[in-house]
C-alpha cells in the first residue's frame, strides 16, 4: 500500500501472507517484528516455514502435547505454562498454513 504510514509492530506466531507481483506465498511464522518504512515492509521473525517444509503430523503431536500440558492445574510447578502456550500457538500456525495448501 504505497504511502502507508511508517510503523513498527510486534508479530505473534501465525500465518504470514506475502504477495510479490503475481506470486503469493503463505508462511507460518514465530515471534518477531514488522516494520513499514518508505513503502517497504521488513519482517524479522525467529522462524518462518513454507507449507512444504512443515511436517503436519509433527505439528499435530506438538499441538496435542501443548494442550495436554495446558489442561493441568496451574499450581503444577513442573509445567512451564507460558512455554506450553507458545508451543500451542506455533503448532496451530503451522497447521493452518499446511491446510491452506491441501
Amino acid at each position: 500500500m504505497p504511502g502507508h504510514v511508517s510503523f513498527l509492530s510486534g508479530i505473534v506466531p501465525g500465518e504470514l501472507r506475502n504477495t510479490a507481483g503475481s506470486e503469493k506465498e503463505v508462511l507460518a511464522v514465530t515471534v518477531g517484528f514488522a516494520e513499514v518504512f518508505k513503502n517497504k515492509v521488513s519482517i524479522l521473525v525467529d522462524a518462518a516455514e513454507r507449507a512444504g517444509e512443515i511436517d503436519a503430523e509433527r505439528a499435530r503431536k506438538a499441538m496435542e502435547r501443548a494442550k495436554e500440558r495446558l489442561s493441568r492445574e496451574r499450581s503444577d510447578k513442573d509445567i512451564d505454562f507460558s512455554r506450553a502456550e507458545a508451543a500451542l500457538r506455533r503448532a496451530v500456525a503451522r497447521l493452518k498454513v499446511v491446510q491452506k495448501t491441501v
